[in-house]
């Protein structure tokens, strides 16, 4: 019921541009957490997460 919900947005090279600056901007921003950030940057999509603090100073990013 809830997966149906979902949208599941594609890992594109633009995406994986913005990933890589984010992690030289963020030195302590993993990989998947800069790809999760990109992505909802790239999509202008709003991020839910418990772990808001990873993602401080991300430019941008809109959290629900």
């Amino acid at each position: 019921a809830l997966l149906h919900q979902v949208t599941v947005l594609p890992i594109t090279e633009k995406v994986a541009n913005i990933a890589a600056n984010l992690m030289l901007e963020h030195k302590t921003l993993s990989l998947p957490d800069a790809l999760v950030a990109s992505t909802c940057l790239h999509y202008n999509a709003f991020l839910l997460t418990t772990r808001r603090n990873v993602f401080d100073g991300v430019r941008g990013l809109r959290f629900v």
